[in-house]
This record gives structure tokens, C-alpha cells and sequence, in this order.
């Protein structure tokens, strides 16, 4: 595995020759057609002779990315998740359904840090209109970045401060805790800040058939509204966010979307994907 510190020069000849490849995880910036910038070294390293190919996690990036490279493969990978439940129910849960009290349960699940937009999520739950809905934050707690003024809304909320938010601020145990977290909402929060990458909420949420929000204008929001799987919302406006969580609530959208993301977005997909780029790589000869 090679560190990516040197310029594509440097690689080609360090591997002596030989040929690599490898997945992008955060291939946000291919999303749109190359051009000079901040990721220019990039796509220099990816038109290197040594690369034969490369795997993104984003489709808009491998369409952008395929033209730009071409004959060289360039492939699509679907997120996968571990979509099994724990054989008992979690502590967490228990006390989330109790505390709700049958109330409709808002979701912000995961590693909980200011690219989640805690802020905009304490602001909607604590609104006294809200009342009637339940608000749980679940996840590792990282306080770099995020303001004075939301950690302390998150400690009020730890200690109970609003009857209706309940703050799980510890890592989740397992991946199967984690899904049982997301079952137990009605919908999934995930209106994150500047967040412009692929994520495997999605894939979680259309499993367990949860609506989700998500902030407009990235690899999220093409996702939600190409399988109808909840709304597209501003990052920062609590009253958008706000219409939307109501409508999801009122009017869920059709299982066939999620069932088609779940497909789309298999073990099986990857698998044959994978073994697609494989056969790419072998049969397409790109010149040295």
C-alpha cells in the first residue's frame, strides 16, 4: 500500500514498472468535470502510466472520471453494509422506546461530530413545537469543531434537560446495536454540513425502510431523490428541515424505492461489480 505523498512521477517510478490500482473512498471532487484546482495532483497521479485503473464510491465521479481517463477502467462501487440485528435487544433502545412514550422518533445516528450539524438538530428538537416528536442523538461524541454553545444544548440534553431528546453520547457497540437504532426511529437525520461524499446511512435506512433528510446538493441528495427514499433540505434552515420531518412522518414514502436501493447497493452488487473491474483491468491494455 502506497502512502500518497510523491507526484505521479515519482510513484511510476518508484513501482519499477509494475502497475497499481485502488478505490477513492472520498472522490467528492471528480463529482463534477476535471478542471485546474485543488485536486489537479490528483488526476495526475490517476493519468500516471502506473495506474491501470480506479474504483470511486460516488457514480457522478465515475462517469466525470471515466471520460477524463479513458481507455482506462474506471468503476462504480455500491456502499455495503452488515444489515443484521442483535440477538437481544439493546440497552439503548429499551430506554429509547420507553422515554419516547409511543412519540415518532427522529434519528441522528453515528459518529456524532459538527459535520453532522448537531446544532441544527438540538435547535429542532428543543423547539416547544416539536413536543409531540421524539429527538435521539446516538454515537461517539467529538468536540472538536463544534461550538461552546452546542456542546452545552448537547450536556443540558444528557442531563435530561428536554423530556423529549434523549443523548446516547458513547460509541454504539456494535454494528448490529447500531441497526437496531435505526429500526427503532421513524425517521433518520441526516442533514449533514458540507458533507458531499457517499455514506452508508443510506444504504441503513432503506434496509430497515426509514425515510431520511439530507442536506441538498451532494452525492446524498442525488441518491434520495433517485430512489425516493425521504427529502432533500437546506444544511441550515431549521424550518425546512422541520416541513420535512413532518411530511415523512404524514406521508412515508413507497417501500419499492428502498427495496430497489437495497438491491442496488448489495453485497451481491459489489461483489459483481468488483469482479467486473477485475475482468476491465485484465482485458483493457492501456500503454506504458
Amino acid at each position: 500500500m502506497l502512502e500518497v505523498r510523491l507526484d505521479h512521477h515519482d510513484i511510476d517510478l518508484a513501482l519499477g514498472g509494475h502497475r497499481w490500482t485502488g478505490v477513492f473512498p472520498d472522490a467528492s471532487d471528480f463529482r463534477y468535470s476535471p478542471r485546474p484546482g485543488g485536486f489537479d495532483a490528483r488526476l495526475k497521479l490517476l493519468a500516471g502510466k502506473s495506474c491501470a485503473g480506479v474504483g470511486v464510491l460516488d457514480e457522478a465521479a465515475a462517469r466525470h472520471l471515466a471520460d477524463f481517463l479513458k481507455p482506462k477502467p474506471v468503476a462504480f462501487f455500491a456502499d455495503i453494509i452488515d444489515g443484521t440485528l442483535p440477538q437481544q435487544q439493546p440497552l439503548q433502545v429499551t430506554r429509547l422506546l420507553k422515554q419516547s412514550r409511543g412519540r415518532r422518533i427522529v434519528g441522528l445516528l453515528g459518529h456524532l461530530t459538527e459535520v453532522k450539524n448537531l446544532d441544527l438538530f438540538l435547535r429542532i428538537a428543543t423547539q416547544p413545537a416539536q413536543r409531540d416528536l421524539f429527538f435521539v442523538l446516538a454515537g461517539q461524541f467529538e468536540p472538536l469543531g463544534v461550538s461552546a454553545a452546542t456542546r452545552r444544548m448537547l450536556d443540558l440534553a444528557r442531563a435530561g434537560h428536554w423530556e423529549n431528546v434523549l443523548v446516547f453520547s458513547d460509541r454504539i457497540a456494535s454494528e448490529a446495536d447500531f441497526n437496531a437504532l435505526i429500526a427503532s426511529t421513524d425517521v433518520v437525520f441526516s442533514v449533514y454540513r458540507r458533507f458531499s461524499r457517499s455514506s452508508a446511512i443510506l444504504s441503513k435506512a432503506a434496509r430497515w425502510h426509514r425515510p431520511i433528510v439530507v442536506a441538498d446538493g451532494y452525492c446524498m441528495a442525488d441518491r434520495v431523490r433517485a430512489y425516493s427514499l425521504g427529502c432533500c433540505v437546506s444544511d441550515e434552515r431549521e424550518d425546512t428541515c422541520v416541513a420535512a420531518i413532518r411530511h415523512l412522518i404524514e406521508n412515508p414514502p413507497d417501500r419499492d424505492g428502498f427495496d430497489r436501493f437495497a438491491r442496488d447497493f448489495s453485497r451481491d452488487t459489489f461483489q459483481n461489480q468488483i469482479h467486473a473491474f477485475i475482468d476491465r483491468l485484465l482485458e483493457v491494455a492501456v500503454p506504458s
